[in-house]
C-alpha cells in the first residue's frame, strides 16, 4: 500500500527553519532562512524582522542577504511596506548605509526604538542639530517611559549623542591645537629671518 502524499504533507520552508534553529544548525539555518526569503509567496514583517534578526545573530549579512530582503520588501504593495519599515532601516543600518536608511525612518520618530534608529542615522550623516532634535525627544519621554526595556533605549540613545558630541568638540579642539602649533612653529622659523632683513 502506497503512502498517500496528502496525508504526510512536506514540511514547510518556515517549519524547517524553525527546527534549525531549535537544533542550532547554523548551516541548515542559513540554507532555510535563504529558502523561505525567495520560495514564500508571502513574508509577513514579523517573519520578514525575526528571520532578518537570524541572519544578524549568525553574522552572516552580506551583499547578498541584503539582496534577498530588498527582493521580499519590494513584493510588498506600497500600502504594506511600512510594516517593514523598521526591519529596513535595521538592514541598511547595519551596512553602514545611512542615506538609504534614513529613508526607510518614520517621518515623526516617537518609540524608543524608532529614536534610537535615528538617532544613529543622524550621527552617521554627521547631522547634529537633527541628532540634538532627537536627543530632546528621548530626555521628554523618559518622563513618560517605566519600562526598563524602553529606559534602557533612551538612555542608551543619549549616551550615543553625548559622546558624539564630546568626540566632535575634541576633534575641533585638536584641530585648533594642530593650527595654533603649525603657526607658532613657522613664527619660531620665519622670526631670525626678519631679523636678519632688519639688521
Amino acid at each position: 500500500m502506497k503512502n498517500d502524499p496528502a496525508a504526510d504533507p512536506a514540511p514547510s520552508n518556515l517549519e524547517r527553519l524553525c527546527n534549525a534553529v531549535e537544533q542550532r544548525d547554523a548551516l541548515a539555518t542559513e540554507a532555510f532562512t535563504l529558502a523561505f526569503l525567495l520560495q514564500s509567496k508571502e513574508v509577513s514583517s514579523l517573519y520578514f524582522a525575526w528571520v532578518m534578526q537570524i541572519v544578524f545573530d549568525l553574522g552572516k549579512m552580506s551583499p547578498g542577504w541584503q539582496a534577498a530582503f530588498e527582493s521580499v520588501y519590494e513584493r510588498q504593495s506600497a500600502s504594506r511596506r511600512i510594516l517593514y519599515r523598521d526591519a529596513m532601516t535595521k538592514l541598511y543600518l547595519r551596512s553602514g548605509d545611512y542615506a538609504i536608511a534614513e529613508k526607510f525612518l518614520a517621518a515623526r520618530p516617537e518609540l524608543p526604538e524608532e529614536l534610537a534608529d535615528a538617532m544613529e542615522v543622524y550621527l552617521g550623516l554627521k547631522r547634529y542639530d537633527a541628532a540634538k532634535t532627537v536627543a530632546e525627544i528621548c530626555g521628554q519621554k523618559m518622563v513618560h517611559y517605566r519600562d526598563p526595556h524602553s529606559l534602557r533605549i533612551l538612555l542608551r540613545t543619549l549616551r550615543r549623542y553625548h559622546r558624539a558630541v564630546e568626540a566632535r568638540e575634541y576633534s575641533r579642539w585638536e584641530l585648533r591645537h594642530l593650527i595654533e602649533s603649525v603657526e607658532g612653529e613657522w613664527q619660531r622659523r620665519i622670526e631670525p629671518r626678519r631679523n636678519a632683513e632688519v639688521a
